[in-house]
């Protein structure tokens, strides 16, 4: 459902989220170590946008997805920072992306929810805060 909303995104100082940055880590820095990207690409404790069926249902009708798999004028967050903490719940990489710049954004805009992730239409998006990436770690 389209509903103004508050979502927390992992981005770097150039509004990357952390798996596009990891795809081109000679531009953004990101570290290409195999415990981080095997820990970010392992679909069991991270299920892509398309397996979330409760994301899917929501953006569908309101045409922000452009064809499957491919999106246009949305980014990528949590509905909260319990969520977040549970997608990144392994330590080390936590302070990897925290070593790299990456921090946690907070925007309001439109968004939509599913069962793990969110996102926000980017035109809508309006940044109402920021915090260390650390702030998870217990």
């Amino acid at each position: 459902m389209k509903t103004q909303g508050i979502i927390y995104r992992v981005e770097n100082e150039f509004g990357e989220g952390m798996y596009r940055a990891y795809k081109t880590p000679n531009i953004y820095g990101f570290p290409p170590q195999e415990e981080i990207s095997s820990f970010l690409c392992d679909v069991r404790a991270h299920p892509t946008p398309e397996e979330d069926r409760k994301l899917m249902s929501a953006i569908w009708p309101h045409g922000t997805v452009e064809t499957f798999g491919r999106y246009t004028n949305v980014v990528f967050g949590f509905q909260s920072l319990n969520k977040l903490k549970k997608w990144l719940f392994c330590e080390v990489v936590v302070e990897a992306l925290d070593d790299h710049g990456f921090e946690i954004v907070t925007y309001r805009g439109i968004v939509y929810h599913g069962s793990t992730q969110s996102i926000i239409e980017v035109d809508s998006a309006e940044t109402v805060g920021r915090k260390s990436l650390l702030t998870i770690l217990d």
